[in-house]
């Protein structure tokens, strides 16, 4: 261990005693062999990870409130200390240090960490490194080999993205000093209502299956510790993002804007102002595009449920919601000021800010709605949506039409035969709807008592959420288009989907490759194929 200590950054050889010191070992004996209590290193706290796969050392590095320093006893020769780098290097903070033995005798085979090692020296380094190895390599402040040792000091900080399944335990250890409290949890469970009736023009993925399993669902309390919150939703410590971060929590890939992915675990915060910092207690109302329609009735809206419990928690609690940055909008022109005080949240507990925040009191929770893989809603929505309804036009019937089609002629995905498509549903008695010309208001009163909601997929379709009559949705799109937002609204409401299929202008190549460009491009409505079907479907559902 003497040997080690020499090599370590001077900053890391300071106060040994507070900073702990891990050993990743096969067994006790490789333990044994470094002789921690003959250096100084013998008061630091040690932890010791004997015979862990990679992935058990990464879970439990994740649960500890601090990876300063990392020695890898094991073999040199195999992959398991260049996985283990692999893996793990990012629990690291700047300066921080990994540290792998070689052993004196020579070997015969290759040492993998070794090879990796040496590239990762200076900015020559990175020519030649596989793209697996790039992140590392900017990661690095130094690599040295000797015969005795690799050394790589760590540059940088790597933030973990956390998931909600066992987040309050992992964070009690992670982030000692966060104190983190549940206010109330829903229990997981199927949605068995809801189902695919017809499709015509194509069967497209992803699929929303006929039953959806629901998680657990929490409301949290986060205070203690700074949280920071730069931009959009995403919310971190000094070390971790949180899941409140992540439009999409349960998404092999939690992606949020102002974050730089590294790997399946970790990312980089962009460079930004930390902001002001402000007093009292707050809930999250953030979603990742702010100020854009869709995203406000299907991701922010689906938290309001953990509102009245939390609110009820603590009295003096405000909704946070966030301007865009460009200066283009004000709390005057923003729906969220009209749908919470519907919902019923006083104007003076809305808070408005504009660039980047730090709380030390922060409410989330678990959204009722995730329109990715796995596909859900939560049964209980229905009481936000139910609150938003009766706020907007009251619990009376309303004046909006049994049968509605909801046009789109303006935005992304413009469809180029609209007025022929218009003029079809027209004939089959349907209110042609154009929901970017109402008020909020009108828009609930529009849909309402709707029976039949059938539309071009998108924004507009989304006031579905007021259609608690409905029973058939119909979705006209083009096959590129991934989201799924209507079919989840149709099974929230235990209503049958039909959808009518068209090609886009653009299209996703044959790789499996998702393209934005393929998502939001125009199209032309297939009458060739879908008119005859689609007719149909509108005589069935007739009066």
């Amino acid at each position: 261990m003497s040997d080690v200590d020499r090599l370590l950054p001077r900053r890391l050889r300071r106060k040994r005693g507070k900073r702990i010191l891990i050993v990743i070992a096969d067994h006790r004996r490789q333990v044994t062999r470094l002789q921690i209590s003959r250096t100084r290193w013998r008061r630091a706290p040690l932890v010791t990870l004997v015979g862990r796969t990679t992935r058990e050392l990464h879970e439990e590095l994740a649960a500890l409130n601090q990876a300063r320093l990392v020695v890898d006893v094991r073999a040199r020769s195999g992959r398991q200390q260049l996985d283990a780098f692999a893996r793990c290097f990012f629990h690291l903070g700047p300066g921080d240090t990994w540290v792998a033995l070689r052993e004196l005798a020579p070997v015969r085979r290759r040492e993998p960490l070794v090879d990796v090692a040496r590239r990762l020296r200076g900015p020559e380094g990175r020519r030649g490194l596989e793209p697996q190895w790039r992140a590392h390599h900017r990661a690095t402040a130094e690599s040295r080999v000797t015969r005795r040792l690799v050394v790589v000091v760590k540059r940088g900080r790597h933030l973990l993205r956390l998931r909600e399944k066992g987040l309050v335990e992992l964070l009690r250890t992670r982030e000692p000093r966060l104190r983190v409290s549940v206010v109330e949890e829903l229990p997981g469970g199927l949605l068995r209502s809801g189902r695919l009736a017809t499709e015509h023009g194509g069967s497209p993925e992803p699929r929303v299956p006929d039953t959806v399993s629901y998680p657990p669902h929490t409301v949290r309390r986060y205070e203690g510790r700074p949280l920071h919150l730069p931009k959009a939703g995403l919310v971190h410590t000094r070390r971790s993002l949180l899941p409140d971060s992540f439009r999409w929590h349960l998404a092999a890939q939690t992606l949020s804007p102002g974050l730089r992915y590294v790997d399946e675990h970790f990312s980089r915060v962009e460079r930004m102002p930390r902001g002001e910092r402000l007093d009292g207690s707050y809930f999250l109302l953030l979603y990742s595009n702010t100020g854009h329609f869709g995203h406000l009735m299907t991701e922010a809206l689906a938290k309001l449920w953990g509102w009245p419990a939390a609110k009820a928690a603590d009295p003096s609690l405000k909704v946070l919601c966030r301007l865009r940055p460009s200066g283009t909008d004000s709390p005057e022109t923003r729906p969220e000021t009209t749908l919470l005080t519907a919902y019923g949240i006083a104007r003076e507990d809305i808070v408005w800010v504009d660039g980047p925040v730090t709380v030390t009191s922060l409410v989330g929770c678990t959204p009722m709605w995730h329109n990715t893989p796995p596909f859900y809603v939560h049964p209980r929505i229905h009481e936000t949506w139910t609150r938003l309804r009766e706020g907007l036009v009251g619990s009376e019937p309303g004046s909006g039409g049994s049968r509605i089609f909801v046009t789109r002629r303006e935005g992304n995905r413009p469809c180029s035969n609209v007025e022929d498509v218009e003029r079809l549903f027209a004939a089959h008695g349907f209110t042609i709807v154009s929901p970017k010309r109402l008020t909020l208001a009108e828009q609930a009163a529009a849909f309402a008592d709707a029976r039949v909601v059938a539309g071009f997929g998108g924004a507009g379709m989304f006031n579905l959420l007021y259609s608690h009559r409905v029973e058939d949705v119909i979705v006209l799109n083009q096959w590129a288009y991934h989201a799924r937002n209507e079919h989840l609204f149709a099974t929230a409401h235990g209503a049958r989907t039909h959808y009518f299929w068209s090609r886009p202008q653009v299209d996703n190549p044959d790789d499996g490759r998702r393209l934005y460009r393929a998502h939001q491009s125009g199209w032309t409505f297939d009458f060739g194929t879908n008119a005859e079907p689609l007719s149909a479907l509108l005589e069935r559902l007739s009066d």
